[in-house]
């Protein structure tokens, strides 16, 4: 099963390490951006994966 769900804008983050790596979102390629830079406060949504590392110090206190 596939959901829809409407997406302007979209990132893949990712640690230092996989910087640069290609991911699939749809028909779209999107390159790996760094998690620990980048600015969420300029986006309402952001899903994330429960307990995965390199995102509690974004996320987590």
């Amino acid at each position: 099963m596939s959901a829809s769900f409407p997406v302007d804008d979209i990132y893949a983050l990712a640690s230092r390490r996989s910087l640069g790596r290609e991911v699939s979102f749809g028909e779209r390629i999107l390159k790996c951006r760094n998690l620990e830079t980048f600015d969420f406060s300029k986006y309402d949504f952001a899903p994330v994966p429960a307990g995965a590392r390199p995102f509690r110090p974004c996320f987590m206190p």
